[in-house]
Protein backbone atom coordinates (compact mmCIF):
# COMPACT_ATOMS: atom_id res chain seq x y z
CA UNK A 1 0.00 0.00 0.00
CA UNK A 2 2.61 2.38 -0.98
CA UNK A 3 2.20 5.58 -4.03
CA UNK A 4 6.23 4.78 -4.48
CA UNK A 5 5.87 1.50 -5.79
CA UNK A 6 4.67 -0.24 -8.78
CA UNK A 7 4.43 -3.95 -9.47
CA UNK A 8 4.46 -5.01 -13.08
CA UNK A 9 3.26 -8.08 -14.71
CA UNK A 10 5.09 -9.58 -16.87
CA UNK A 11 3.65 -13.23 -17.61
CA UNK A 12 2.82 -12.46 -20.98
CA UNK A 13 5.97 -10.96 -22.25
CA UNK A 14 9.24 -12.74 -23.81
CA UNK A 15 12.18 -11.43 -22.06
CA UNK A 16 13.76 -11.22 -18.31
CA UNK A 17 11.34 -9.61 -15.53
CA UNK A 18 13.70 -7.17 -14.48
CA UNK A 19 14.62 -5.87 -18.04
CA UNK A 20 11.21 -5.23 -18.56
CA UNK A 21 10.78 -3.30 -15.43
CA UNK A 22 14.14 -1.58 -16.16
CA UNK A 23 12.96 -0.43 -19.81
CA UNK A 24 9.55 0.28 -18.49
CA UNK A 25 11.00 1.93 -16.16
CA UNK A 26 13.54 4.27 -18.64
CA UNK A 27 10.33 5.17 -20.92
CA UNK A 28 8.55 6.64 -17.85
CA UNK A 29 11.55 8.32 -16.47
CA UNK A 30 11.69 9.93 -19.77
CA UNK A 31 7.97 11.20 -20.20
CA UNK A 32 8.65 12.36 -16.51
CA UNK A 33 11.22 14.37 -16.99
CA UNK A 34 10.87 16.12 -20.75
CA UNK A 35 7.04 16.23 -20.26
CA UNK A 36 5.59 16.17 -16.71
CA UNK A 37 2.28 15.31 -15.74
CA UNK A 38 1.40 13.59 -18.91
CA UNK A 39 0.24 9.99 -19.01
CA UNK A 40 1.71 6.79 -20.37
CA UNK A 41 -1.02 5.28 -22.00
CA UNK A 42 -0.96 3.56 -25.41
CA UNK A 43 3.06 4.20 -25.49
CA UNK A 44 5.25 1.25 -26.65
CA UNK A 45 7.67 -0.13 -24.73
CA UNK A 46 10.72 -0.60 -27.25
CA UNK A 47 12.73 -3.81 -27.27
CA UNK A 48 10.05 -5.85 -25.71
CA UNK A 49 8.32 -8.92 -27.48
CA UNK A 50 4.86 -9.14 -26.19
CA UNK A 51 2.99 -12.62 -26.71
CA UNK A 52 -0.66 -12.85 -26.72
CA UNK A 53 -2.14 -10.25 -23.60
CA UNK A 54 -5.06 -11.15 -20.96
CA UNK A 55 -8.33 -10.35 -21.34
CA UNK A 56 -9.47 -7.26 -20.42
CA UNK A 57 -11.44 -8.69 -17.37
CA UNK A 58 -7.94 -9.96 -16.15
CA UNK A 59 -6.25 -6.67 -16.18
CA UNK A 60 -8.77 -4.37 -14.58
CA UNK A 61 -8.48 -7.09 -12.08
CA UNK A 62 -4.25 -6.48 -11.82
CA UNK A 63 -5.06 -2.80 -11.90
CA UNK A 64 -7.85 -2.23 -9.40
CA UNK A 65 -5.24 -4.58 -7.20
CA UNK A 66 -2.28 -2.21 -7.92
CA UNK A 67 -0.35 -4.18 -10.76
CA UNK A 68 0.21 -2.29 -13.81
CA UNK A 69 -0.74 -3.66 -16.79
CA UNK A 70 -0.01 -3.77 -20.88
CA UNK A 71 -1.52 -4.69 -24.17
CA UNK A 72 -0.30 -6.33 -27.09
CA UNK A 73 -0.33 -4.89 -30.65
CA UNK A 74 1.14 -7.21 -32.93
CA UNK A 75 4.12 -8.79 -31.02
CA UNK A 76 4.82 -4.83 -29.59
CA UNK A 77 3.95 -4.53 -25.96
CA UNK A 78 1.83 -1.28 -25.11
CA UNK A 79 1.77 0.47 -21.96
CA UNK A 80 -1.70 0.45 -20.25
CA UNK A 81 -2.33 1.51 -16.90
CA UNK A 82 0.48 2.24 -14.67
CA UNK A 83 -0.64 2.08 -11.21
CA UNK A 84 0.86 1.68 -7.65
CA UNK A 85 -0.15 -0.31 -4.89
CA UNK A 86 -1.65 2.24 -2.75
CA UNK A 87 -5.31 1.40 -2.20
CA UNK A 88 -6.32 2.43 1.18
CA UNK A 89 -5.33 5.60 3.19
CA UNK A 90 -4.46 5.24 6.74
CA UNK A 91 -7.11 4.85 8.08
CA UNK A 92 -7.84 1.89 5.67
CA UNK A 93 -10.33 3.48 4.05
CA UNK A 94 -10.42 3.00 -0.19
CA UNK A 95 -8.88 5.57 -1.31
CA UNK A 96 -7.15 6.03 -5.29
CA UNK A 97 -5.85 9.77 -4.68
CA UNK A 98 -2.27 8.52 -5.37
CA UNK A 99 -3.18 5.32 -7.65
CA UNK A 100 -1.48 6.68 -10.83
CA UNK A 101 2.11 6.88 -10.60
CA UNK A 102 1.95 10.04 -12.45
CA UNK A 103 0.29 11.85 -9.91
CA UNK A 104 3.70 11.36 -7.47
CA UNK A 105 5.79 11.79 -10.09
CA UNK A 106 4.16 14.69 -11.11
CA UNK A 107 4.15 16.06 -7.32
CA UNK A 108 7.45 15.29 -7.01
CA UNK A 109 8.08 17.51 -9.62
CA UNK A 110 6.03 20.64 -9.12
CA UNK A 111 7.57 19.83 -5.55
CA UNK A 112 11.40 20.25 -6.32
CA UNK A 113 10.26 23.30 -8.70
CA UNK A 114 9.19 25.08 -5.54
CA UNK A 115 12.82 24.21 -3.99
CA UNK A 116 14.71 24.67 -6.72
CA UNK A 117 12.99 28.47 -7.88
CA UNK A 118 12.77 29.73 -3.89
CA UNK A 119 16.19 28.14 -2.76
CA UNK A 120 17.96 31.77 -4.54
CA UNK A 121 16.46 33.55 -1.58
CA UNK A 122 18.36 31.68 1.13
CA UNK A 123 20.57 33.76 3.06
CA UNK A 124 18.51 37.08 2.72
CA UNK A 125 17.31 38.68 5.45
CA UNK A 126 13.86 38.26 7.28
CA UNK A 127 11.79 41.15 7.44
CA UNK A 128 7.84 42.00 8.57
CA UNK A 129 5.39 42.73 6.23
CA UNK A 130 4.99 46.34 8.08
CA UNK A 131 8.59 47.14 7.38
CA UNK A 132 10.19 49.62 4.98
CA UNK A 133 13.59 49.29 3.46
CA UNK A 134 15.90 50.92 1.12
CA UNK A 135 15.69 50.14 -1.87
CA UNK A 136 17.80 47.16 -3.56
CA UNK A 137 17.96 45.63 -0.36
CA UNK A 138 18.03 41.82 -0.33
CA UNK A 139 15.29 41.17 2.07
CA UNK A 140 12.48 38.79 1.87
CA UNK A 141 8.94 39.33 3.62
CA UNK A 142 6.21 36.94 4.05
CA UNK A 143 4.05 38.92 1.73
CA UNK A 144 7.17 39.35 -0.75
CA UNK A 145 7.90 35.37 -0.46
CA UNK A 146 3.77 34.62 -1.33
CA UNK A 147 4.03 36.38 -4.66
CA UNK A 148 7.41 34.67 -5.59
CA UNK A 149 5.46 31.29 -4.60
CA UNK A 150 2.50 32.54 -6.93
CA UNK A 151 4.94 33.17 -9.78
CA UNK A 152 6.12 29.62 -9.85
CA UNK A 153 2.88 28.24 -9.60
CA UNK A 154 1.89 30.31 -12.50
CA UNK A 155 4.97 28.91 -14.33
CA UNK A 156 3.71 25.67 -13.67
CA UNK A 157 0.35 26.31 -15.03
CA UNK A 158 1.89 27.82 -18.12
CA UNK A 159 4.04 24.62 -18.66
CA UNK A 160 0.94 22.22 -18.28
CA UNK A 161 1.81 20.57 -14.80
CA UNK A 162 -1.00 22.44 -12.91
CA UNK A 163 -4.06 24.54 -13.34
CA UNK A 164 -6.41 26.48 -11.18
CA UNK A 165 -4.54 29.58 -10.30
CA UNK A 166 -6.93 30.87 -7.64
CA UNK A 167 -7.57 27.72 -6.02
CA UNK A 168 -3.61 28.29 -5.51
CA UNK A 169 -4.06 32.05 -4.75
CA UNK A 170 -7.02 31.56 -2.34
CA UNK A 171 -5.08 29.02 -0.57
CA UNK A 172 -2.09 30.72 -0.24
CA UNK A 173 -0.50 31.45 3.80
CA UNK A 174 2.65 32.75 4.49
CA UNK A 175 4.35 34.14 7.82
CA UNK A 176 7.41 34.64 9.46
CA UNK A 177 8.36 32.94 12.56
CA UNK A 178 12.10 34.53 13.43
CA UNK A 179 14.69 33.52 10.86
CA UNK A 180 11.90 31.18 9.27
CA UNK A 181 8.94 32.07 6.92
CA UNK A 182 6.43 29.59 7.02
CA UNK A 183 4.17 28.93 3.97
CA UNK A 184 1.12 26.54 2.91
CA UNK A 185 -0.79 26.38 -0.63
CA UNK A 186 -2.60 23.55 -2.11
CA UNK A 187 -1.96 22.48 -6.15
CA UNK A 188 -4.27 21.30 -8.76
CA UNK A 189 -1.69 19.15 -11.02
CA UNK A 190 -3.04 18.38 -14.21
CA UNK A 191 -5.67 15.65 -15.75
CA UNK A 192 -4.78 13.32 -18.23
CA UNK A 193 -7.62 12.41 -20.60
CA UNK A 194 -8.46 8.37 -20.47
CA UNK A 195 -11.42 8.18 -21.66
CA UNK A 196 -13.83 9.80 -23.93
CA UNK A 197 -17.87 9.31 -23.52
CA UNK A 198 -20.30 10.70 -26.41
CA UNK A 199 -23.72 11.15 -26.75
CA UNK A 200 -25.62 11.60 -30.07
CA UNK A 201 -28.75 12.41 -31.27
CA UNK A 202 -29.93 11.90 -34.84
CA UNK A 203 -32.78 12.64 -36.47
CA UNK A 204 -34.37 10.97 -39.78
Amino acid sequence: NSPFITILDTKNAFINNLEFAARNIGYIADIAQSNPGAGYLNKEVVGILALTQRIRTERNVLAGAGISTFKTNSTKAINEKTVTTYVKDAQGIPDDAFKELRVMLTLSYVRYSFIVKMSQFQNFKVGGNDAIFGAGKKVMTPKLYGENLTFVYEQLVNDAVCENLPLFEGSLLTEKVGNRINSQFSVDIINVLEQQAMSINFQV
